[in-house]
């Protein structure tokens, strides 16, 4: 089984959306498990009747190396917290993929510099990915400038400030069934593209 972990140890960028998100297009050609390892369990919560998709909520540090350890077919995709340094590393050093959602904010580009660095030093594969852009705003081309600074791998797809996401998450929907042919959905399938394609399956 392959491990995507989407980590950032800073709120609010979309982390759990990703994860939710990507699980659900992924499970349309392999099996997937969705490991929610935030305390708040809002993964789980959202995805608890998604088809084909195993959910586990997991919050502790020796639940968590458990389900890490589980071997099977398939992608494990692990919605990692923010603010836990353990558990943040205990998913890094497990993932075969590292994907970073970083906003195009200086404070998010701040946020996330040490962990992009530790992906570009060699020490795991990553992808870092812009999230919450406004193409109306020159905010998400001087954010694609930085992070081409750091050495990582910068997704080719850009998932932006939509209200389909908020309002999926209220269908308790993967945004791909809430709204199947609009640009949140289009997104989220360009990336999951890009993800099987660097995790090879």
């Amino acid at each position: 089984m392959r491990t995507l972990a989407i980590l950032n140890r800073k709120g609010g960028t979309s982390k759990t959306t990703l994860a939710v998100n990507l699980a659900a297009v992924l499970v349309e050609r392999r099996p997937v498990v969705l490991v929610d390892a935030d305390p708040q369990g809002s993964a789980s919560s959202w995805a608890q009747s998604f088809e084909g998709v195993r959910v586990v909520h997991v919050p502790t540090l020796a639940g968590l190396r458990l389900e890490l350890a589980t071997q099977g077919e398939g992608v494990r995709v692990v919605d990692a917290p923010p603010h836990d340094a353990a558990i943040a590393g205990v998913i890094f050093m497990a993932a075969d993929l590292v994907l970073v959602p970083v906003g195009p904010s200086p404070l998010d580009l701040e946020a996330a510099q040490p962990l992009l660095e530790a992906i570009a030093t060699g020490h795991r594969r990553g992808l870092a990915v812009l999230v919450l852009t406004d193409a109306r705003t020159t905010a998400p081309k001087r954010a694609r400038e930085v992070l081409a600074g750091f050495g990582v791998p910068l997704a080719r797809t850009e998932i932006g400030r939509r209200i389909a996401h908020v309002e999926a998450v209220a269908a308790r929907l993967p945004v791909t069934t809430f709204e199947p042919n609009g640009q949140a959905a289009n997104e989220v399938r360009a990336l999951a593209r890009e993800v099987a394609r660097r995790l090879e399956v």
